[in-house]
């Protein structure tokens, strides 16, 4: 199923290579324009220096964890893209998580279509 909004471009980051591939390739797949990034700090100036609609990160990475980026990227640009979180395990919870600016948080393992259907109701309500 194609999604409603196959013009976004979303940033996705993730250490664990097979998983951002498929998180990817999914994503895709329902007509977004997504590119991943398998390095947070890579992904954290390909942010800024970019034009991301949305970012769906890991939390538990080297370098910068997810929560770690969110704030860099926050701190750097004033209309930042908005975050979500998919996690196996994270010292945060939810509620921490959303305080900090996460607009959703996902448990891996995440099933795409139920994001992509988050990100079009998201979306859908944004505008």
């Amino acid at each position: 199923m194609l999604s409603q909004n196959g013009n976004l471009r979303i940033a996705v980051v993730d250490d664990e290579v097979d998983l951002l591939d498929m998180y990817d390739f999914e994503l895709q797949d329902y007509g977004f324009a997504s590119k991943g990034f398998s390095q947070s700090e890579t992904a954290c100036k390909a942010i800024i220096d970019g034009d991301f609609d949305l970012v769906i990160s890991d939390i538990r990475m080297p370098c910068l964890t997810g929560l770690q980026l969110l704030e860099k990227v926050t701190k750097e640009m004033p209309s930042a893209p908005p975050f979500v979180f998919v996690t196996g395990f994270s010292q945060y919870g939810r509620e921490e998580l959303m305080k900090a600016g996460a607009k959703e948080v996902f448990q891996k393992p995440i099933d795409v279509e139920v994001i992509a259907k988050w990100i079009d109701s998201f979306f859908e309500k944004a505008s």
